[in-house]
């Protein structure tokens, strides 16, 4: 994970809701066949991955009739239904036409203020402490509603309505009429294989280390997609993605969302599944109770492994947010499923950046800003100056997971002590500019801590990294507002100065 002070230095974070008003004059819905005949091509399209294609006159005859002013068109195609994407005024749309011409359905983007009353009530009711992220109109048959895309910290799901508020599905084709299912009663198959949890955990975690790729289907090992269609048959909206070898599956059943990771040779490591709170054995709960005082079950995983089962839990306290993970026997494993870690409270230990008298702490600033504000190009171990090597292994000897990249002069290197991340900046003369460490927030200076609870009640902590720039210590916090999930990254010295803020 990129430590809190890459995300500072880049830029503001920019949040933005995509969508302007439209005027519906003009749209008419769609009509020209019986409505589950258009289900059923809907869903045609959906059940196998699309490939780009070229227009097929009968279509872009009656395409151009019906959106006469889109622009930016493309096409593409899945068994014989053709989707078109393109915009009107800059509003993304997206039409459906089955190989006879018909259209099927169309779509476009809306602000979410658009959104009719009734559907914005049933959402509160249907969706409790979901957040609506984005919002379509669709025309589908005899159907005008809208498809959302809603939110509750990292689960995201999709939930089709009529305008009247009356709940169609959780997806377009109309084929999961059944609301949230917050009670599922959830099968667990077992898992088969000769690997410990210990190299399970190893291969989860090299899984997280790297920049995960979306992949098709039709290009997953042919061994992984045996055994995810033999364990898991009635799976649904299935995606891949992959990270070196280990390649990693989100889908739902029966409206439960789940994660697998696989190996490439077909082998299933571990699969984890939403839970409700009140389904937590009374063990994990108590258990959450004693070590965690005064906090509360946000979300709950069951998680699956060869060897073992647990759970994982994300728990909050006012503006405060952990992440643990508990064997079935109630006993505290790590503040993750995959790797070991403890749940102490211990001071950041870090080495002081020794003072070469040549650079002042704005001199650090520019350099760090130049580092930023150009483009980093990755470089081998081999290849970066003697003189910075000599003192990052002097400096920070327990680094593991190395990795470096440069702009101009300026060095940088992420890497891992004891199962924490850190990163650190160097001139090309050897010289430590600024390091940053992963820290729980219940370590952070507690003048750092009242200042955040005092100045961001409204605003939960997401991470928290000790730092030392030139002469400066202190703490980046990055926060994110409990109604609006607006985030901010902001900076303070360990007296509780505030330094800079980021949004």
């Amino acid at each position: 994970m990129k430590s809190l002070v890459v995300n500072f230095f880049l830029s503001s974070l920019i949040f933005f809701c995509v969508g302007c008003s439209n005027d519906d004059s003009g749209y008419s819905e769609v009509v020209s066949q019986e409505q589950g005949d258009i289900a059923l091509k809907v869903e045609a399209y959906y059940s196998s991955p699309s490939s780009p294609t070229q227009s097929v006159a009968t279509i872009k005859a009656a395409f151009d009739k019906k959106f006469p002013n889109a622009t930016d068109v493309e096409w593409r195609v899945s068994n014989d239904v053709y989707e078109i994407d393109f915009e009107i005024n800059q509003i993304d749309h997206e039409a459906w036409y089955d190989n006879d011409a018909n259209l099927l359905m169309y779509k476009y983007d809306i602000s979410n203020h658009e959104l009719s009353s009734a559907v914005s009530s049933a959402i509160a009711n249907d969706y409790p402490g979901y957040t609506l992220d984005e919002a379509e109109k669709v025309y589908k048959g005899n159907i005008v509603g809208y498809y959302l895309e809603l939110k509750k910290n990292k689960t995201e799901i999709h939930a089709f309505y009529n305008e009247d508020g009356s709940f169609i599905s959780k997806n377009l084709w109309e084929n999961n009429s059944v609301k949230p299912a917050y009670d599922a009663d959830t099968a667990t198959p077992q898992i088969n294989g000769t690997l410990s949890d210990d190299e399970v955990d190893i291969l989860i975690a090299a899984y997280y280390s790297g920049d995960d790729t979306d992949i098709s289907s039709s290009n997953v090992p042919a061994a992984i997609i045996g055994n995810f269609n033999t364990v898991f048959p009635n799976a649904r909206d299935i995606d891949w993605d992959y990270v070196g070898d280990v390649y990693k599956v989100d889908f739902e059943i029966n409206n439960v969302d789940y994660d697998a990771w696989y190996n490439q040779n077909g082998t299933l490591l571990v699969y984890k599944f939403d839970i409700t709170k009140a389904s937590l054995p009374q063990n994990i709960q108590t258990a959450i109770s004693t070590q965690f005082s005064g906090y509360r079950i946000e979300d709950a995983e069951k998680v699956v492994k060869i060897n073992s089962t647990g759970y994982w839990v994300e728990l909050e306290n006012q503006n405060m947010e952990e992440d643990a993970y508990f064997g079935e026997n109630g006993v505290y494993i790590s503040n993750s499923f995959y790797k070991k870690s403890s749940n102490t409270t211990e001071e950041p230990t870090t080495p002081n950046i020794p003072a070469d008298g040549n650079h002042t702490d704005d001199e650090i600033d520019a350099f760090l800003s130049a580092y930023h504000q150009g483009r980093e190009q990755d470089i081998h171990a081999a290849n970066v100056p003697t003189p910075v090597t000599a003192a990052f292994s002097a400096q920070f000897a327990s680094a593991r997971d190395i990795d470096w990249d440069y702009v101009g002069n300026v060095y940088n290197v992420d890497f891992e002590i004891g199962n924490v991340d850190y990163e650190a900046w160097y001139l090309n003369d050897g010289t430590l500019l600024m390091y940053t460490q992963e820290v729980k927030y219940s370590t952070v200076a507690s003048a750092v801590q009242h200042a955040i609870s005092s100045n961001y009640s409204d605003y939960m902590v997401e991470g928290s990294d000790y730092f030392q720039k030139g002469s400066v210590k202190g703490y980046i916090i990055e926060l994110e507002n409990k109604k609006t999930d607006v985030e901010l990254i902001v900076m303070f010295k360990e007296d509780g100065t505030f330094l800079v803020i980021s949004d």
